[in-house]
């Protein structure tokens, strides 16, 4: 048969990473307290606004997210991060799956120190629910994995849509593996006629 397939892909979730060149070393001088949450073996902050504290590297990351939001989702909106903590994992620890609730794009920096046993994050399709067969795949890739995992890298700067289940392998390095999670909400005015919203609106005098 020599006709090809051409694959539309309609409606994709992705994710996208950038290497963060700024300095962000502010973020290892944290010394805040960390906690065992209920879907994770693994620790995060009790802070949950730790980004108030670094200003500067807030900045730098929600400008990565702006300018990847105009540029490649070409949207005209503006953005602010609301929830902001720190993660750690020992080895032998992970976290379970889980999805970020109130809000509309989440992101990990990772700003520590790994190795090839620093275990990865690891994504979920959100398509795996309405599928009801179980297929032997031969070559795992975009149009049939349900499971895609990127390796932390120093400086690695992963964004992706909040509805996207994600969750931490087992890390197996004697290295910590350390993180800082976030997520984002647009600001201002947005949609229309009767679906329109404007977060002035709310803002206390």
């Amino acid at each position: 048969m020599k006709n090809k397939f051409e694959v539309l892909h309609f409606f994709p979730t992705f994710v996208t990473t950038i290497h963060v060149d700024e300095n962000t070393d502010e973020l290892k001088n944290y010394e805040g307290k960390f906690e065992t949450i209920a879907h994770a073996l693994s620790s995060q902050s009790k802070d949950l606004r730790v980004l108030e504290k670094y200003s500067k590297t807030r900045k730098i990351l929600l400008d990565y997210f702006k300018k990847f939001s105009n540029e490649v989702l070409e949207y005209d909106n503006d953005y602010d991060i609301t929830t902001s903590w720190f993660t750690k994992s020992s080895e032998g620890q992970f976290s379970t799956f889980h999805n970020h609730k109130n809000s509309f794009w989440s992101g990990v920096y990772y700003y520590g120190d790994y190795d090839d046993n620093s275990s990865n994050i690891e994504f979920s399709s959100p398509l795996a629910i309405y599928q009801q067969y179980e297929l032997n795949v031969r070559n795992p890739n975009a149009v049939n994995s349900i499971l895609s995992y990127i390796k932390p890298s120093s400086k690695s700067l992963i964004l992706f849509p909040s509805y996207l289940a994600h969750r931490i392998g087992e890390h197996r390095s004697k290295i910590t593996r350390r993180s800082l999670a976030f997520n984002i909400v647009p600001i201002g005015k947005y949609g229309e006629y009767d679906s329109s919203y404007d977060t002035n609106w709310f803002v206390s005098s």
